[in-house]
């Protein structure tokens, strides 16, 4: 069962250049950028959504001599349980702004994160509670997890590439998106180069020390790596306990722990970078905090 959410945007899409004067745009250029644009729209939607929901890009209308191509996002819900569930998900609005970008939000998207970034690979990276930091030379740009996802997702990077492609005809000099009737970004042809996918390096590895933090144990269950499934208030993963000194404490029953239980948390998160994948992490926790009460509330 498929249910209109009512979550749907619409901006534009233009192309400019001298080419263009004459109204006519060679359909083997406009067509693949048009259709490689729902598809990262697709893609992102998978990726952050599951099979949770699905996104369509339409064409609204065409502006009589022009190249600004209004465009419609829509998203639908894939079953009846998801509407009525209290499972968050990325709506078409914020699926917009991840992808491209927005005005006046804040929110660094993943092609005004391209065109910032220079072409330039990130050299390091740092957690912090409102995203991933990435510094390349003099370079240094917090962006959301989910934008930081789709920069490492390979079908995603060729797709974007793809949308800007035109840039590299000659006649063809900038593509716009705006928002109702607002700039969001712009890219000029001197700067397609920076949407080129490239190769990464196999198993590129990082580490950055996360701050201290309070985390609940969610579950008694460990996995078979035996890592622990460990709660922030808003966000439950798995983690690996290599401080052995509490370990062993709890295996000569000197260390007890439960359910809801708060964990002190000093960790170092190991990501691991490859080609066009999301990032690997293993996180080291040490201490144990005899607080009752979960951090968050």
């Amino acid at each position: 069962m498929t249910i209109r959410t009512g979550h749907e945007v619409e901006f534009t899409v233009s192309y400019a250049g001298d080419a263009l004067i004459q109204n006519t745009m060679d359909v083997r250029d406009l067509a693949p950028a048009l259709l490689a644009l729902g598809q990262s729209f697709e893609r992102a939607n998978s990726l952050l959504n599951g099979d949770r929901a699905s996104v369509s890009l339409s064409i609204h209308a065409t502006q009589p001599g022009s190249f600004e191509i209004l465009l419609i996002l829509q998203q639908l819900l894939e079953g009846a349980t998801d509407v009525l569930g209290g499972d968050l998900m990325t709506s078409a609005v914020v699926l917009k702004e991840i992808l491209i970008g927005g005005r006046g939000t804040g929110v660094i998207g993943l092609i005004q994160f391209l065109k910032l970034m220079r072409g330039k690979k990130p050299q390091q990276t740092e957690e912090t509670p409102d995203g991933i930091i990435f510094e390349a030379d003099n370079i240094r740009l917090c962006i959301p997890t989910e934008v930081a996802r789709l920069y490492h997702d390979r079908p995603t990077r060729d797709n974007v590439e793809a949308v800007m492609r035109p840039l590299l005809k000659r006649g063809i000099d900038q593509v716009v998106f705006r928002e109702n009737n607002e700039e969001i970004e712009s890219i000029q042809k001197p700067e397609a180069d920076f949407f080129s996918s490239g190769d990464y390096e196999v198993d590129s590895i990082a580490e950055h020390v996360i701050p201290r933090q309070r985390l609940q144990i969610a579950s008694l269950t460990f996995n078979k790596e035996g890592k622990w499934r460990l709660s922030d208030g808003a966000n439950t993963h798995w983690y690996s306990m290599d401080d052995q000194a509490f370990v062993t404490d709890i295996q000569r029953g000197l260390a007890r722990f439960g359910k809801d239980d708060i964990l002190s948390v000093a960790a170092v998160r190991v990501t691991a970078l490859r080609p066009f994948c999301a990032i690997i992490e293993s996180i080291a926790v040490c201490t144990m905090d005899s607080s009752a009460a979960a951090p968050w509330v």
